[in-house]
């Protein structure tokens, strides 16, 4: 039997800084300082992008998909940053990074923490298919952020978890996890989405990652992505009835309301699901390469 309180030791102990959470590269954090100032030159980016070739090219390929393609394709980085913005290439930087800090030899292999990192990856990819499909409406979203609200769902117990593997203490069941009290979850996620200086908008994702029943008046924000893309993974995909289905969901009318979706929840549904299977084995595909 999980000692239950183990949970709130851990707690306390990341809250007053003696756990050490888990960092952005030296590199990473370079280059989001330098595209966080306005007046910040090309050439500051040569040397940081060259030591992560992988971004370079993740920029180019972003930058010469169907959702920014220009007259002509991009053929270099300057051009490509250019055409996506110091915002969407820094959503890029950090969902990247994220995918590499937690998937490639720092996460433990023990399966529940596996099984949560999965359902993060499911959830992200549904906030990428539901931004792609209201993209054409409003070019506001940037799909990559959406992606990195969506990674940060479990972000919390994973790093909880962590911790318990890696000091070798007492591992809760799959049923022991669910019963974290819920704001243990979510103020690690906090905590690590200042850490790693997320903008205020990622930070509230993190804070409200089960707030689907909340109805939040005003224009559509990227907490409403996040909240659709919850119900659709509970309700639908697990059959979980204490949650609000697609057509019941607070954020899904809402954006139903500002015209951003002309679907029934159904045709949604379908459309949103088929193209999110795509994202996630378009996601699995660059974690093994």
């Amino acid at each position: 039997m999980w000692d239950s309180g183990i949970h709130f030791k851990v707690y306390r102990e990341i809250v007053e800084g003696k756990v050490k959470l888990p960092n952005l590269s030296e590199n990473t954090m370079k280059i989001r300082q330098i595209l966080s100032n306005p007046n910040y030159q090309m050439m500051d980016l040569k040397s940081p992008l060259s030591a992560n070739p992988e971004l370079a090219a993740l920029i180019l390929q972003t930058a010469n998909s169907s959702q920014y393609y220009g007259i002509a394709p991009v053929e270099t980085i300057s051009e490509g940053i250019i055409r996506l913005g110091s915002e969407q290439v820094t959503s890029l930087l950090l969902a990247h990074s994220l995918k590499g800090l937690f998937l490639s030899g720092h996460l433990p292999s023990q399966h529940l923490i596996r099984g949560l990192w999965e359902e993060n990856l499911q959830i992200a990819a549904l906030c990428s298919a539901i931004t792609q499909r209201i993209q054409y409406r409003d070019r506001s979203f940037a799909e990559d952020k959406a992606l990195l609200a969506g990674s940060l769902y479990h972000i919390g117990t994973l790093i909880l978890l962590g911790y318990l593997y890696e000091k070798r203490l007492p591992q809760p069941t799959g049923a022991e996890v669910r019963r974290i009290p819920e704001h243990i979850a979510t103020s690690i996620a906090v905590i690590l989405a200042k850490t790693w200086h997320l903008d205020d908008e990622l930070i509230e994702c993190a804070r409200n990652r089960n707030s689907y029943n909340v109805r939040r008046p005003g224009p559509v924000v990227l907490q409403d992505i996040l909240d659709t893309a919850v119900v659709i993974h509970k309700h639908h995909h697990h059959g979980d009835c204490s949650v609000p289905s697609l057509a019941d969901c607070h954020a899904f009318n809402k954006l139903q309301t500002h015209h951003l979706i002309r679907d029934s929840a159904n045709s949604f549904f379908g459309a949103v699901e088929a193209h999110a299977i795509q994202i996630l084995k378009e996601i699995s595909r660059n974690l093994k390469s």
